[in-house]
């Protein structure tokens, strides 16, 4: 076997392990997110963690850098699919899920040799976005979403950002007006 196709063998296993421990990540509770999440995020993290101990210093840089950035993004990807996927997010849910992120945030750049190469991540910004948008008012979002202008319309579609306002905010009028400026 070449080395090209052990490394793509290696790179699917440890994408398995990865969303393996993802499987169990449950943030149904309408009330708490809970402590279970966090650990399964930094079993995660702890798993990236090993492999760049191994595969750093045996890697050319480039290659590190693109194997590492698809894991990640697909790690990332799986964590804004599940949140995208909750129909109700109340306040205290919301903050502990951007407390979440910010572990991954925080945690991810330090996998790289140089921080920056995080940009690479395809799915980077917009998790950095979503952990903005569990912390902004309903105008903060309408106004960052800009009629279809704005910073979030990169990486969400209007029914991505329709859906985060419907399970972030109560009915009202606010909301209802909020969700006619998202097209």
């Amino acid at each position: 076997m070449s080395g090209s196709k052990y490394l793509n063998v290696q790179i699917n296993y440890q994408q398995k392990i990865i969303m393996g421990i993802l499987k169990e990540f449950d943030i149904s509770d309408a009330h708490t997110v809970g402590t279970a999440p966090l650990k399964l995020l930094r079993q995660c993290l702890r798993q990236l963690d090993l492999l760049k101990n191994v595969w750093q210093n045996v890697l050319p840089d480039a290659i590190y850098n693109k194997t590492f950035c698809d894991i990640i993004h697909d790690f990332c990807n799986e964590i804004i699919r599940r949140i995208l996927a909750m129909e109700d997010i109340s306040a205290t849910v919301a903050s502990e899920l951007s407390e979440l992120i910010g572990v991954i945030l925080e945690k991810v750049p330090t996998l790289f040799k140089h921080k920056h190469e995080v940009i690479h991540i395809k799915s980077w910004i917009k998790l950095e976005q979503f952990k903005v948008i569990l912390n902004a008012s309903l105008q903060e979002i309408t106004e960052q979403w800009c009629e279809g202008a704005g910073i979030l319309t990169a990486n969400y579609k209007a029914e991505e950002i329709k859906h985060l306002i419907r399970a972030l905010f109560q009915n009202t009028d606010r909301r209802a007006k909020a969700l006619t400026k998202i097209v």
